[in-house]
C-alpha cells in the first residue's frame, strides 16, 4: 500500500492507493475501511485496484460528495486532475495475466 501527499495548483492533495485487493478483503476495503479514510478531510482520491481481474476503483472527493468510477479495460486511462497525472491501466496490469471481463456466469 501507498500512501503520499503532494502539492498541486498551489494545494495539498492526499491520494491513498489501497494496492491490490484481493477477493478476501475487497468487502472490507470498499466499505468500514472507506468509511475510516473518509473522515480525513484533506483525502481527495481512494483508488482500488484489483488483482483477479482488470478493475480499478477511483472514488474522488467532488463538493463534499463521493463520485465514484469505475475502470475494467486494460486501454482505460485513470485521470487524477488534482495531481495532474493520467494513470493508464495497461501499464498497472503490464506483464499480469489477468482477464479484463471474469466469467462470472455460466
Amino acid at each position: 500500500m501507498r500512501r503520499f501527499c503532494v502539492t498541486a495548483r498551489r494545494r495539498s492533495v492526499l491520494v491513498w492507493f489501497a494496492g491490490w485487493l484481493s477477493p478476501s478483503t475487497a468487502e472490507y476495503d470498499r466499505t468500514a475501511k472507506f468509511d475510516e479514510y473518509k473522515l480525513i478531510e484533506s483525502l481527495t482520491d481512494y483508488i482500488l485496484i484489483w488483482q483477479d481481474r482488470v478493475r480499478v476503483e477511483h472514488f474522488h472527493r467532488a463538493n463534499g460528495h463521493w463520485i465514484i468510477e469505475s475502470y475494467t479495460h486494460r486501454n482505460d486511462d485513470l485521470a487524477l486532475p488534482d495531481l495532474e497525472i493520467t494513470l493508464l491501466l495497461e501499464e498497472i496490469y503490464d506483464g499480469l495475466h489477468v482477464p479484463e471481463f471474469p466469467h462470472l456466469l455460466p
